[in-house]
This record gives C-alpha cells, structure tokens and sequence, in this order.
C-alpha cells in the first residue's frame, strides 16, 4: 500500500488537514501496513495489522473516529492495547519530525494475545511493553499517515506486506505535547484484559 504525500507543520495546520490513519512499520520489512480498528465489546476497539486502514480525524486536539452528532472515538491505550473507543481517556500523542509516535514503551505487533473476540488467532495486534508478550510478537514502529480511500482498496489485510519495496509511506509531520504513558501488564504470553471490564455491563447498557 501506498500513502498519499502530505505536508504538515503544527497543530493549526490539522483543523484544515484531512483524515488520517495509523500504519504499522517493522524494521526489517515484514510488517509495512494500515491499522483497522477490530471491534472487541461495548465502545472499543482493538488495533489490528489489516487493511483497509480506519480512517481517524483530529478534532479539538484528539486523533479519533469520527462516529458522528460531533462524537469521536478516541485513540487512547486500554490495558496494553493500542486502541481506540470511550473506555478511558483520549491519549496524548506525540509524533517526531518523522510522522512515528514517540514513547518510552516499545510497540509489538502479536498473535495469541487472549483477546476479546480472539481475532489475534489468525491477525496480530498492537500492544505495548518493555518486552514482546509471546514468540509472535514483532517489533514495530507506529506511523500517521494520511488516510486515502482509493489506495486503501489496495490494502492487502495480511500482516507482511506483499513487496516492502513498494509498501512506501510519506508521511504527515504533527507534533502535540505529552509523550505516551508507561503501562506495563503483559505477563505469561498474554495480555491482562481485566481492568475496566467490570464497567462493560453498563456501558453496553448505555449503547444499546
């Protein structure tokens, strides 16, 4: 998949810009791919490595899907997920001078993570920690690019990219003020799905 080229220099800059998504880079070429938000319960959703990509906007400083009636879907990090929703609170993210976001945690790309729905059986995930949950895990890098529906028709929704060579990004510069907290609860090769949970009975009833 190729992303489309855009320019950006600080937040003024956004409220005029277009839609965004998030990609998936690893170093030695294996994972090059959009980020589609895989629905896990009751007002959030997990990212995935798999086309077509979910298209993100920014909106009063907050990266999020845009559901409609002014409402957004922020990205934000439930337990070691990357994710987006109205679970917790929109995260603060910053990007460096080369579009990828900055943090003091290491993001991995993973099968076999005890999900929800268990879609990371057969697509990996994002989550986050000093160290990869399980033999699965890829190290990645997390970029913002510009969202394009014609070349996200492309996208294939396999986790390696079908030629590296070609799966280029040029990407948005944007830069915000708070780097990504540290959490950490990957243990024993899965991802603790605990906290929160408790509150999914009531927030489902809210939805419904």
């Amino acid at each position: 998949m190729k992303f489309s080229t855009l320019a950006l220099s600080g937040m003024a800059a956004v409220a005029s810009a277009e839609t965004y998504s998030l990609a998936a880079q690893s170093a030695d070429g294996s994972i090059s791919s959009p980020l589609t938000g895989f629905h896990e319960g009751a007002g959030f959703s997990y990212f995935a490595v798999a086309g077509p990509g979910t298209e993100l906007t920014w909106k009063d400083g907050t990266l999020g899907e845009d559901v409609g009636n002014g409402a957004i879907f922020s990205v934000n990090y439930f337990e070691n997920y990357l994710s987006f929703g109205i679970l917790s609170e929109p995260a603060q993210l910053t990007f460096d001078k080369d579009n990828t976001l900055v943090s003091n945690e290491t993001f991995w790309a993973c099968n076999n993570l005890n999900d929800p729905y268990n879609y990371s059986k057969n697509t990996k995930l994002i989550v986050f920690g000093e160290d990869k949950v399980n033999d699965s895990c890829v190290e990645v890098k997390i970029k913002l690019v510009e969202f394009s529906s014609s070349s996200s028709a492309e996208a294939s929704s396999t986790t390696e990219a079908s030629s590296s060579a070609e799966a280029t990004s040029t990407l948005v510069t944007l830069t915000t003020s708070t780097a990504v907290p540290a959490v950490t609860s990957a243990e024993g090769g899965a991802v603790k799905n605990s906290a929160g949970i408790a509150a999914l009975a009531g927030l489902a009833a809210m939805m419904l």
